[in-house]
């Protein structure tokens, strides 16, 4: 018999390829600039005013489906989730006053054996942002990890 997390995994695994989110995003300048007044070191402003810092890309996600709603969405259970990694990939700067295009996608899955839990679940989601014509500019990858619910 199959326990929470083997189920589960099963339930999500169709779902490995898929797009589950896709919204419009746009660089404003004013969310950009007061961003950037929070990069200031000693008054010296380092940041371009015509690129949007790397940094800003991890509150895009805020603007459509944050990431624990888009895991609620396919059945895990978020009490039981902990931060696995997260990375970025900058293709092309993003800039100043452009719109994107934030496309979320499951792209990893897995149950793993764990000494402390009986098992872990990882999932792992791809954000990549694309500009209007479908040119990627950044790729983020967020792994979350549900632990199991009978520890």
């Amino acid at each position: 018999m199959a326990n929470a997390l083997e189920s589960l995994f099963a339930n999500i695994n169709p779902l490995l390829g898929t797009e589950l989110a896709r919204f419009p995003w746009a660089a404003e300048e004013g969310q950009v600039t007061q961003f950037q007044k929070s990069l200031l070191v000693n008054g010296v402003d380092f940041v371009s005013k015509e690129e949007v810092p790397l940094a800003y890309s991890v509150s895009m996600g805020l603007w459509g489906l944050p990431h624990f709603s888009l895991l609620q969405n396919i059945g895990v259970d978020v009490k039981n989730v902990v931060h696995g990694e997260q990375s970025f990939e900058l293709i092309e700067p993003l800039r100043v006053g452009d719109s994107y295009v934030i496309s979320q996608v499951l792209s990893s899955l897995f149950l793993k054996q764990s000494t402390k839990y009986k098992q872990m679940l990882l999932l792992t989601i791809q954000s990549t942002v694309f500009d209007t014509h479908g040119t990627a500019y950044i790729r983020q990858n967020h792994t979350s990890i549900q632990l199991d619910e009978n520890e």
